[in-house]
């Protein structure tokens, strides 16, 4: 995300020198700003759609994920393996409407969320393992072993 530049419009930077490395970040910034708008605003992107922060490790024997989800109840929540694929949705909603509360900022985003990964090594969807705890999922995906599902050779 952009930074927001208004909070940086007091404050004199006349005196430090030219970066093109921070120009060509702030470029980019905009452009990735530009394009989430054009999409999610013009073709179709849910108003209530987000995308949760994920991270995906690597062992020799195991892919692990842990994807931040906050204010989703497990229940609401799935991940799905298609050999070499992880398919991690569900939704959330907040409770905000009250009459007698006004909404004064809202910035907690409520619906539902998709994210699909391709790995390199297909999963052993037999032994993944799910621990879901304080708005964090966290998944072990052991690597399938390609050698024992056919260990003739045969063509089945």
């Amino acid at each position: 995300m952009a930074i927001d530049r208004e909070i940086y419009k007091e404050i004199d930077m006349s005196h430090l020198p030219w970066n093109p490395i921070r120009s060509v970040e702030d470029l980019t910034d905009d452009i990735e700003d530009a394009f989430w708008r054009l999409v999610h605003d013009k073709w179709g992107g849910e108003p209530g759609d987000w995308r949760p922060a994920v991270d995906i490790y690597e062992t020799d024997d195991a892919y692990f994920l842990t994807a931040d989800l906050p204010g989703v109840k497990p229940e609401d929540m799935g991940i799905e393996v298609r050999r070499r694929n992880i398919i991690l949705s569900g939704q959330r909603c907040f409770q905000i409407s009250s009459e007698s509360r006004r909404e004064v900022r809202v910035e907690r985003v409520c619906g539902r969320f998709r994210r699909e990964f391709r790995l390199d090594h297909a999963i052993d969807e037999r032994e993944v393992e799910i621990s879901f705890d304080y708005g964090i999922c966290d998944a072990r995906l052991p690597k399938l072993n390609e050698k024992s599902e056919n260990p003739k050779g045969d063509n089945k």
